[in-house]
């Protein structure tokens, strides 16, 4: 007959059981990973991208972004609040010097400047009624005034006959009191006229001012008007093309919201945005380059915005060659902001194989093998980083990302063929 097996030997079986597939499991994965391994110390040298170490000068910058716009730029506003009846021209269409861009309403301002011409009138009427009377009234006291002058030589002419007659007795005392009290009266009454005469010209004189006055102040309101005018008939000034229209035909646009925008696309600047911890290393007229696909543009810093918005400064590049071929407007390029310049150094063509300043590491091409160098980095821009030390002029260096190789010593590069 059959024994059962004992306990003890049945759980040492199932035991090794267990070893064997645990064992068998760790080769396969040390298998695996040592396959891996193998395989990843060989690199394909069509996925290289490499760069000879050279000899050359190389400018220590502060990266920064930026946007190409137009140098000079014309835009349109609406003079008042009212209505866009009609659109003339799209973007994209060249306007020369004026054409009228759109058609704003201008119905309540022709009103009030056909309204400001009828007070001008009035008041220009009322002026020179004013001018009548007052040389009328004038002239009338001025012969007052001669004939009573002509009264008084009258007078006195009397005067003298009559003390002729009174010294020989012809003529009473009482005859000379009586022509005396003549002249008297018409000197007192001469001397009035003269008075009113230089009051009433005094009047007339402020009443004038008063209507010159108010015709300078509707005369002011008219061109203000007349300007309004002009504007709303949204013309622009000069050629170039229309980069952007408001071109909702019947909405409302207040008073100096931008209707237009019309550029001038033969010369650029450009608009750099840098984060503010560079605030104490950009100033004005600092040296830039300007990377435009695979063409550097040379330029400075023209302006520099006073206000930091969200932890960004904004600046304006001067391009020295503002009328590039290459330059389109809103075309996103990187900017190099010149902090110093060095001459006589080991420099690589920049990659993402670094990033940034300090110890590093990089892998230099010796035969058929990629060999894993310490280096230290010193001035990076866009196109350069210096060398200062662990790779040589006339050396090729591996610019591509290594990350992934960062623990190898060596790797094999291996032909593609």
């Amino acid at each position: 007959m059959d024994r059962e097996l004992d306990n003890t030997i049945i759980i040492k079986e199932r035991i090794f059981s267990s070893l064997r597939i645990v064992i068998i499991i760790v080769i396969i994965i040390a298998g695996l990973i040592s396959l891996k391994y193998l395989l990843s110390t060989e690199l394909k040298q069509s996925r290289l991208r490499t760069a000879i170490a050279e000899n050359g000068s190389i400018a220590d910058a502060i990266t920064a972004t930026g946007f190409i716009l137009p140098e000079f730029e014309h835009i349109l506003t609406s003079p008042i609040r009212t209505k866009i009846d009609s659109i003339y021209f799209v973007p994209g269409d060249m306007v020369h010097d004026g054409d009228t861009i759109l058609k704003l309403n201008q119905d309540l301002l022709n009103l009030k400047y056909e309204q400001q011409l009828e007070e001008m009138k009035l008041l220009e009427n009322k002026q020179h009624q004013l001018e009548l009377s007052m040389n009328q009234n004038l002239i009338n006291l001025e012969t007052d005034y001669e004939i009573k002058i002509l009264t008084i030589k009258a007078t006195e002419s009397k005067l003298i006959q009559v003390e002729r007659l009174h010294e020989i007795g012809a003529a009473l005392k009482s005859n000379v009191d009586q022509v005396n009290l003549q002249l008297e009266i018409s000197q007192i009454e001469l001397s009035q006229l003269k008075h009113q005469i230089d009051n009433q010209a005094e009047i007339y004189q402020a009443d004038l001012l008063e209507v010159e006055l108010q015709i300078q102040i509707i005369e002011s309101k008219i061109k203000e008007q007349k300007r309004l005018l002009d504007l709303a008939a949204a013309k622009t000034n000069w050629n170039g093309v229309l980069s952007w229209i408001k071109d909702d035909v019947g909405s409302t646009v207040n008073a100096g919201e931008i209707i237009a925008r019309i550029s001038n696309l033969e010369t650029f600047k450009v608009e750099g945005k840098i984060s503010d911890i560079h605030s104490q290393n950009i100033f004005k007229n600092m040296s830039v380059i300007v990377k435009i696909s695979d063409k550097n543009l040379s330029g400075r810093i023209h302006s520099i915005e006073p206000i930091i918005n969200n932890g960004i400064i904004t600046f304006s590049v001067e391009l020295n060659d503002k009328s590039f071929g290459g330059l389109r407007s809103n075309q996103k390029v990187d900017i190099m902001v010149i902090t110093s310049e060095k001459n006589n150094v080991v420099r690589v063509k920049n990659g993402p194989f670094i990033n940034g300043q300090g110890r590093s590491y990089a892998f230099v091409i010796e035969d058929n093998m990629a060999v894993r160098r310490d280096i230290i980095v010193g001035a990076v821009n866009l196109d350069w980083l210096e060398i200062i030390q662990g790779i040589e002029v006339g050396e090729a260096v591996i610019i591509s990302d290594m990350d992934e190789y960062k623990h190898h010593e060596e790797l094999k590069i291996k032909n593609d063929n």
